[in-house]
């Protein structure tokens, strides 16, 4: 028995918003010239704690959504990924990667479809994380 659910929504979106809320921090700088040091890092702080969130509720937005339905259709699949029940898929990256990165169905094309979706948070994560410092360096460069 095979249900169909609604994980539609594509991270091409979220990498948009990324690069919008940069261009704006990148703008910001440049009309803002009258901005000491210390606010001009602060500012930066802000966005980096702001990005660090957005990125990771929209990871464990989409974990958690991934835990439920393996737990309410794939109860097997459930332990072998995640072990137990409880808090540990918090805890368990090491076999939720491997999960992920497997070409096993199970017999269900949604679990194909999350996959994808772990995957594609897992570029859009390590993207940030490797853009951010370049982004740091020439917000910091940009108007001296």
């Amino acid at each position: 028995m095979e249900n169909k659910i609604n994980i539609n929504s594509n991270l091409r979106i979220h990498w948009v918003v990324f690069f919008v809320v940069t261009g704006i921090l990148l703008i910001s700088k440049l009309l803002i010239i009258d901005i000491s040091n210390n606010y001009r890092f602060y500012l930066f702080v802000a966005y980096l704690l702001g990005m660090s969130v957005y990125v990771g509720v929209i990871g464990f937005y989409d974990g958690v959504k991934m835990i439920n339905y393996l737990e309410e259709y794939h109860p097997n699949v459930y332990q072998e990924v995640y072990g137990s029940k409880g808090y540990a898929p918090l805890f368990n990256s090491f076999n939720l990667r491997k999960f992920i990165n497997s070409n096993e169905d199970y017999g269900d094309s949604n679990i194909l479809l999350f996959k994808a979706r772990g995957k594609s948070h897992m570029k859009l994560a390590i993207g940030v994380f490797l853009i951010t410092p370049i982004v740091f360096i020439v917000y910091m460069l940009l108007g001296t």
